[in-house]
């Protein structure tokens, strides 16, 4: 007569979840060859989060998504932002613990990060003929009506023949 194999608590052992960054947690394991492996397993979750180095990580568990930062756009200004992302976050390339690191020269870009300059263009027509200036990269980047400055867009024969009027 065959009898089963006691179950030697497998429902409330815990397993290790994830050992990268950003994310340490530990979560409950019914896998019987990952409860009796003989590492990282932990008969409670209070121990495996434990910080007293008894658990699986030196610091406890984490419960929060760190931030990091990554390349952002790239045409026509070149940004880094922040990603909440966790596997984003967890790649040992693209992402960096600041904005600064991000934006330095070789890191996200070969040239750093930047922002083009905003331009002036014609934005008023009747009645009176105006120049104002914007940030929308499409106008700036589209290769005509755009202008450095507000005298420059308010010239004769610039954004208007006859310039100006407001």
């Amino acid at each position: 007569m065959r009898s089963n194999p006691p179950k030697l608590f497998l429902a409330t052992l815990l397993s290790l979840c994830a050992l990268t960054y950003p994310i340490q947690t530990c979560r409950k394991e019914t896998s019987l060859s990952a409860c009796v492996r003989g590492f990282n397993a932990y008969a409670t979750e209070d121990i495996c989060c434990s910080a007293s180095g008894a658990g699986a990580f030196p610091g406890g568990c984490s419960s929060e998504v760190a931030e990091c930062w990554v390349a952002g756009t790239y045409y026509p200004t070149k940004t880094c932002t922040v990603s909440r992302n966790a596997t984003q976050c967890a790649q040992n390339w693209g992402q960096w613990t600041s904005q600064d690191d991000c934006c330095a020269p070789g890191a996200a870009f070969a040239g750093g990060c930047y922002k083009v300059a905003p331009c002036w263009a014609a934005t008023q027509w009747y009645p009176k003929q105006a120049c104002s200036q914007t940030d929308d990269q499409s106008v700036c980047q589209r290769g005509w009506g755009a202008y450095a400055s507000k005298v420059e867009c308010c010239s004769l024969g610039h954004a208007f023949s006859g310039g100006c009027t407001a």
